[in-house]
């Protein structure tokens, strides 16, 4: 969470996201990461947000989800109980009904993002990371030098329900994705045909992939391979002029490559 995010407005959103179905939901923030100066307004705002949700007894709260599964309660109990973080609110245990007191969301006190980038790269790519900012510049910088299945600003969970965008992990949260054509693509496998004419071997300087090789054919050979990736990275222009792309076309044309 930036310095620039509006924490009001971003730990409510963020409660509501780790709070839904009592945190069972494989979205579901993990932990949050603020920097050292800004804990305080979050941990207050997170709080705010709490006793606005649910009151000042949670436990009395319809609105509160229950643990009910006893293998699932005591895993969720045994991190409370081991845990050497500072329990800011709720931990009350219901040992009677199994139920435990909220959720666990972790505060991660950082000095710098530079730390907390560090922290994410050290740790398994996330299914849904979720960034809060009023800062472009910064969350162009989270998502250039983080992995994760999905990259949501300012929000958690709503994005991960849309029909007309994929939703998948990356690395340790899973591979492929799903979603309205998405998985209909997952479990369709694309194949490349090629069909090769015989002009390739009288024009273009094709005739230079065979040997017995000179430089003069090395030089020919060389002219048909592009070194460089020609998909320019944003904010730069594309590494391919005009004539590279009319070449490439026209090969494509003439070999008559398809996908099916």
């Amino acid at each position: 969470m930036h310095s620039s995010a509006d924490f009001e407005i971003a730990c409510r959103r963020l409660l509501w996201g780790k709070m839904a179905n009592a945190g069972q939901t494989c979205s579901a923030p993990d932990y949050v990461i603020v920097l050292e100066k800004d804990k305080e307004q979050v941990v207050n705002a997170l709080l705010q947000a709490c006793h606005a949700f649910y009151g000042e007894n949670a436990k009395r709260s319809n609105s509160f989800g229950r643990l009910r599964a006893g293998v699932h309660w005591k895993r969720v109990h045994d991190l409370l109980k081991t845990t050497n973080g500072k329990i800011v609110y709720g931990g009350d245990v219901d040992d009677e009904d199994k139920e435990i007191f909220g959720p666990i969301l972790p505060i991660i006190t950082l000095p710098n993002f530079d730390v907390a980038l560090k922290y994410i790269r050290d740790h398994d790519e996330p299914l849904a990371m979720y960034v809060f900012h009023n800062d472009k510049r910064f969350a162009n910088h989270v998502r250039e030098n983080t992995l994760s299945g999905l990259f949501i600003e300012n929000d958690t969970l709503i994005p991960c329900s849309s029909l007309v965008t994929p939703l998948g992990g990356v690395g340790a949260s899973g591979y492929g994705s799903y979603k309205g054509e998405y998985s209909f693509k997952t479990f369709t496998h694309l194949r490349s045909s090629y069909k090769s004419s015989t002009l390739l071997d009288s024009i273009l300087g094709m005739k230079a992939r065979y040997p017995p090789y000179t430089d003069r054919q090395f030089g020919k050979a060389k002219a048909l391979f592009v070194p460089t990736i020609p998909y320019a990275r944003p904010g730069e222009r594309t590494r391919w002029n005009p004539r590279q792309w009319a070449f490439v076309d026209a090969i494509s044309k003439i070999w008559n490559v398809h996908i099916n």
